[in-house]
């Protein structure tokens, strides 16, 4: 079966295109350490699928380090010949399976590490069939830990002064201010913080914490409007997790309701993941104030699996069309109500 993968992985150049019945797509991101954690993802069109099976490419200039994740159900069945193969016995109609997470670290040669990787999943129900993702394309980006951003009545506006959501210098935070939603000029600062370095709240159930940030605002005021952001998170996760938020003006975070946000200052904040980020809307009254903690409940994440029904709550068609063309963080922040 492996020897099979190997030829389809010869062919990806002459035959890289979506089926009907499934879609598959990698995403990467770098890791704190340098080593870059590569997700795979994989949605159901309208039939359910059997017997699953999955390679993915290794990327050139890399070194497999480990495995790091799979869905509850699914086998991790190895690295051979610059792949890496996963079985699942079964995935439902209209349903998005993932992440597969493993872990490389560049070999020293010197190449850009690519965005994304070549993948294939086969099945053999209802009939056998093979798909195969997009060609690579882009390198990966390293976010820098720490950014600043000023921003007064106008919002965050674009280079023609019109109103868009902006990144925080390098970091890959994107803001989405709306005029008026402050009423002088301020100064955000924003940290990405070792998750490893809070004394994170115990909670019940328990959680996978996704992203770590102490994110300031100077002077210290509330928004009279409501904004949004979006946050990379440690890796990319499922689609469409409800993210439960903690924060305090300072470490360590506590587990309260007036601590729901990333502030001292109160307010309600609701989120949800979308693959490497963190999607959150906050509403008036709020204003960014200390150390802010996100995750999500760590079943979900062992299952890693949603319907497409659950992806609705994040403005997705179909499964399929999620993966085929997953969203920007600046086009789901436009779109949050």
């Amino acid at each position: 079966m492996k020897q099979l993968w190997i030829i389809l992985f010869a062919t990806f150049t002459l035959s890289a295109q979506f089926g009907t019945r499934a879609v598959i797509r990698t995403t990467g991101q770098y890791d704190r350490d340098g080593s870059a954690l590569y997700s795979v993802f994989v949605a159901a069109g309208n039939d359910d699928l059997g017997n699953l099976n999955i390679a993915v490419a290794l990327p050139p200039g890399a070194r497999f380090i480990e495995q790091v994740h799979a869905p509850l159900g699914a086998v991790y069945e190895g690295v051979q010949k610059d792949a890496i193969f996963y079985a699942v016995p079964d995935l439902e109609k209209g349903s998005l399976l993932g992440p597969f997470v493993f872990r490389v670290r560049p070999d020293g040669t010197g190449q850009d590490l690519p965005a994304s990787l070549y993948s294939v999943v086969a099945f053999q129900r209802p009939a056998q069939d093979q798909v195969v993702s997009p060609a690579p394309e882009g390198k990966l980006v390293r976010f820098a830990d720490r950014g600043v951003i000023t921003l007064d009545r106008r919002g965050t506006i674009d280079a023609s002064g019109n109103a868009a959501p902006v990144t925080v210098g390098e970091t890959g935070v994107v803001l989405l201010i709306p005029e008026g939603a402050l009423d002088q000029e301020v100064k955000i600062t924003v940290t990405r913080v070792p998750f490893e370095t809070l004394q994170l709240p115990v909670s019940d159930p328990p959680l996978w914490w996704c992203a770590t940030y102490d994110i300031r605002m100077e002077p210290q005021v509330a928004f009279q409007k409501p904004v949004a952001i979006s946050l990379p998170t440690r890796r990319a996760v499922t689609p469409g997790l409800e993210i439960v938020a903690f924060s305090a003006a300072d470490a360590p975070l506590k587990n309260s309701a007036r601590a729901f946000g990333l502030g001292s200052l109160g307010g309600t904040l609701v989120c949800f993941s979308q693959f490497g980020q963190t999607v959150c809307r906050v509403q008036s009254g709020f204003g960014f104030g200390g150390f802010g903690g996100f995750g999500y409940v760590e079943q979900d994440n062992l299952i890693s699996r949603r319907t497409g029904a659950q992806l609705t709550t994040i403005g997705a068609s179909s499964a399929t069309s999620l993966l085929a063309s997953p969203p920007a963080a600046a086009s789901i922040l436009r779109l949050l109500p």
